[in-house]
Order: structure tokens, then C-alpha cells, then sequence
């Protein structure tokens, strides 16, 4: 059983056992109680809310997250694949500019 409902068989029973003006007193009382705890209560549902669209939006970032490391891997693979076929190409041909100096200084 909950806050709120206590209070509410607290006020049931401040009327079943309490003449006025006391129990117009002790009601007053008890209705500013109650209505602490009902807005602490509301403001404790907003929080839940809003900490769990805030826990799906961080896992649907991670999972962006996620892709984009991914896609920057697959990208750097890419590069690095370009810049060593890259590199390759100009060692073949510096050799092969060499063995055709070499053949031109022999014959």
C-alpha cells in the first residue's frame, strides 16, 4: 500500500472518528499532506518517463554509434587499400624505370 493511500484511510477514519471543528482541522492538515505527496508522486512519474525516453534515445544512439564505426572501419580498409595498391604501382614502375636504364646503359 502506498503513501496515498494511507492518507486517504487516514482522512476515512480522522471523519468516522472526529466531530467538527476538529475534524475540519485535522482534514486541512492532512489535504496539504496529501497533496505533497500526490505532486511528488506526479513529478516522480515525469522523472520515470523522462529517464526512460532518455535510456532509448542513448541505446538508439549507441546503435548509430555503432554503424558509423563501422562504416569509418570499412572506410579506412578502403583508403588504406587505395594508398597501398597506390604505393605498389609507383615501386613497380621506379623498378621498371630502372631496369630500363639499366637495359639502355648495357646495350
Amino acid at each position: 500500500m502506498n503513501i496515498i493511500e494511507h492518507l486517504q484511510r487516514l482522512d476515512a477514519l480522522i471523519v468516522e472518528h472526529t466531530k467538527p471543528p476538529v475534524t475540519a482541522m485535522l482534514r486541512r492538515e492532512l489535504s496539504f499532506a496529501t497533496e505533497q505527496c500526490e505532486a511528488y508522486q506526479a513529478s516522480s512519474d515525469k522523472q520515470d518517463q523522462t529517464l526512460e525516453r532518455q535510456a532509448q534515445t542513448i541505446a538508439a544512439l549507441q546503435d548509430q554509434n555503432k554503424q558509423l564505426i563501422a562504416t569509418i572501419a570499412k572506410s579506412q580498409a578502403q583508403d588504406k587499400q587505395k594508398s597501398d595498391d597506390w604505393w605498389r604501382e609507383k615501386a613497380e614502375r621506379h623498378q621498371r624505370m630502372i631496369q630500363s636504364k639499366r637495359l639502355r646503359y648495357y646495350t
